[in-house]
């Protein structure tokens, strides 16, 4: 068996290590692939890897898009 993003397997070994169930975790990243097939929360950041072509096309949409990971303390605020 081969392990590593985006395998869903990846993802949930992680949460059961962590003790965590996936609606309290967030995956923030410029791939939007994988961590939003076991309920995380998907961050999408607009850096890196990321291709505007690319996120369209997907059938994975992110719940959130940000320009920059420095916009990310604003979306903690509660």
């Amino acid at each position: 068996m081969i392990i590593g993003k985006p395998s869903a397997n990846f993802f949930k070994i992680a949460l059961d290590d962590m003790g965590l169930k996936s609606s309290e975790v967030a995956m923030i990243g410029d791939d939007i692939d994988g961590s939003q097939r076991v309920g995380l929360t998907g961050i999408l950041l607009k850096t890196g890897k990321y291709h505007q072509s690319y996120t369209e096309a997907s059938q994975v949409k992110p719940d959130l898009l940000i320009d920059s990971i420095a916009d990310l303390p604003k979306l903690l605020r509660l």
